[in-house]
């Protein structure tokens, strides 16, 4: 143990339990240094996490976005929050499966104020619009919400993952869609050699 009880016994005994406090007070002091450099990330108490990788996508995001919780074998969850064309509070929740087959991403879209919630799972690149979700352009209109989205293995160890929104209107074989380019919500690669 540790510490030891001091009984009124022999001095030997006494200098004995001693000698073990501060062996014991040495090696949690060596241990502190290494609890403090390690990777955590925590966005409740539940989800406590560390690796090298959290520490390389958090390091990508912007700042609207966070690490909300990251187990790089399971789940990765990203969270982020945009202000869309000054109209629309978007909030949008990615877990991404980074050793799944096929490679997976799930992805919620939510407009608090509006009650409004939307997700899908992601397999690939793709573009489409975000089905009932609409925001007003001046002069044309009410226009669609429309995910662009990139997600797919690229190179030999980096799986490239961006997500951008853009509000467009389709009319007589043409599509109108602001901003240009889209608005990016995050893009980043990650480097996943020996994770799966």
């Amino acid at each position: 143990t540790c510490i030891s009880a001091v009984t009124p016994q022999k001095h030997m005994e006494h200098k004995k339990s001693f000698t073990n406090m501060v062996i014991c007070i040495l090696l949690i002091a060596m241990m502190v240094p290494r609890l403090q450099t390690s990777s955590m990330w925590v966005d409740s108490p539940n989800t406590i996490i560390s690796s090298n990788i959290c520490q390389q996508i958090a390091d990508k995001l912007p700042q609207s976005c966070h690490l909300a919780k990251c187990i790089p074998k399971d789940d990765i969850n990203i969270k982020c929050m945009e202000n869309f064309m000054g109209e629309l509070e978007i909030d949008f929740i990615t877990d991404l499966y980074l050793c799944s087959d096929p490679l997976t991403m799930q992805l919620a879209v939510q407009v608090p104020t509006e009650g409004f919630h939307y997700a899908t799972n992601v397999t690939g690149s793709v573009s489409f619009p975000i089905p009932g979700l609409v925001v007003g352009l001046p002069v044309l209109g009410d226009a669609g919400i429309y995910l662009d989205i990139e997600f797919g293995v690229r190179g030999k160890n980096d799986i490239h993952i961006s997500i951008g929104i853009e509000a467009c209107i389709e009319a007589i074989g043409l599509k109108y869609c602001q901003p240009k380019p889209p608005l990016d919500i995050f893009d980043v690669d990650i480097n996943v050699h020996g994770v799966c």
